[in-house]
């Protein structure tokens, strides 16, 4: 094997164990946390949400048994 072969089939190899991409724990942990922070973040919105549209039905409901009614 001459060394441009060598150097090939070095490189090969290289690129196949490249474990630059993968995550750790560590990794996996953080983004857990953040996901579940965000999952928090769009509870609170949705039940605000959810509170304020329940609260204008309530009104529209009132208005028309007053007007109707």
């Amino acid at each position: 094997m001459d060394s441009a072969q060598a150097e090939a089939v070095t490189e090969m190899v290289n690129e196949a164990v490249n474990t630059s991409g993968l995550a750790t724990k560590a990794d996996l942990a953080t983004l857990r946390a953040e996901l579940r922070a965000d999952l928090a973040a769009l509870e609170t919105r949705m039940t605000w949400r959810m509170f304020l549209f329940g609260g204008g039905l309530l009104a529209l409901a009132t208005a028309l048994e007053r007007l109707l009614g």
